[in-house]
């Protein structure tokens, strides 16, 4: 029940100093619960090789529909673009953004929804793109092909552009994910940014034209084996040339 709702019920000389208990009481609980942790559905696959299965020497797509991960109130807020509730859990210092063991970070799943306001918050609030031990920011960002955060890890945050996940992909790996033309800006971006084209991921050793071509796109795939959408420029390194893009 809202404060609102209830006023009317409260003696007209006490309800300054009930609203100041109240929020008392409301901020004393965010502290003390901030770190519940619960298992949060996701209506997709989020870790790429998960989608991909070895027979017989060749690879199969087959698309992982669901994937479950732990997630805090903080996390809960990033998803869900809840920027007020954020702001206060940052304020209150009630959770450790960079927490070590948690398995994605709030930063990475903001990105992950698209709250790109959120990402910024966190990130003022001294969120590192490199944490979670699952994925993390640059898995994000590449898989939603957010191009000028994908430069803004690297250049600034110094992330490494070929950063494994818990299976060994890459971002380059997430960005395959994207429609046919953003997948292909996208990693033609990573490489630009010092991502190596013949790197083989996951377990399997596959490569990223074997993984486009078992997607079916056959076009791209052909692209990644023979190196066009390499670049001889090497892009930019210089931190203080990138600003905040959100």
């Amino acid at each position: 029940m809202s404060f609102r709702c209830m006023l009317p019920y409260i003696n007209l000389l006490g309800q300054s100093e009930f609203i100041v208990d109240s929020a008392q009481a409301f901020i004393d609980d965010c502290r003390g619960t901030s770190n519940v942790v619960e298992k949060k559905t996701f209506l997709s696959g989020i870790f790429p090789l998960e989608d991909f299965r070895p027979f017989n020497g060749k690879v199969f797509y087959v698309t992982n529909h669901e994937t479950r991960l732990d997630v805090t109130p903080m996390h809960n807020a990033a998803m869900r673009g809840r920027m007020d509730v954020v702001a206060l859990l940052l304020m209150l210092k009630a959770h450790n953004v960079n927490d070590d063991h948690q398995e994605a970070s709030a930063l990475s799943l903001a990105l992950y929804s698209r709250n790109l306001d959120v990402a910024e918050l966190l990130l003022d609030g001294g969120a590192q793109p490199s944490c979670g031990f699952l994925f993390n920011a640059l898995h994000a960002a590449a898989k939603r092909g957010l191009k000028d955060q994908i430069k803004l890890f690297v250049n600034h945050y110094r992330v490494d552009v070929d950063t494994q996940d818990k299976d060994g992909a890459t971002p380059v790996a997430y960005a395959l994910q994207l429609p046919e033309d953003q997948a292909r800006e996208t990693i033609r971006l990573l490489f630009e940014l010092g991502a190596k084209p013949e790197r083989e991921v996951g377990k399997y050793a596959w490569t990223y034209s074997a993984l486009a071509k078992a997607m079916g796109r056959r076009k791209l795939a052909v692209e990644l084996a023979t190196g066009a959408l390499e670049t001889t420029e090497e892009a930019s390194d210089d931190g203080s040339s990138c600003t905040m893009p959100f």
